[in-house]
């Protein structure tokens, strides 16, 4: 038996506390995060980004500001599946 661990990302309107879109992918890395930007452009301005500190949010530029701080990424990670690991078997 093998496993699959997956890492759900949220895009989070933080004036409106609503989800506005979600990636699904293996890993945190500059591909992840792309899918979701081309996703949130089509639909979406973003003015500020609140991110924490992983590089891939660097790589693309899609908003006015950037902010880094972890206290300004707590909206996102209240929601209950940001970040979370779901560990299934494949058969």
């Amino acid at each position: 038996m093998s496993f699959c661990c997956a890492v759900i990302t949220l895009a989070v309107d933080r004036n409106r506390n609503k989800i506005l879109d979600f990636a699904v992918t293996e890993t945190r890395d500059l591909q992840a995060y792309r899918r979701l930007v081309l996703k949130i452009k089509k639909k979406f301005t973003i003015n500020i980004l609140c991110t924490d500190g992983n590089f891939a949010y660097k790589n693309i530029k899609i908003f006015n500001k950037h902010v880094i701080s972890k206290s300004e990424t707590c909206l996102v990670e209240s929601k209950k599946f940001n970040n979370t690991k779901v560990i299934s078997p494949i058969s």
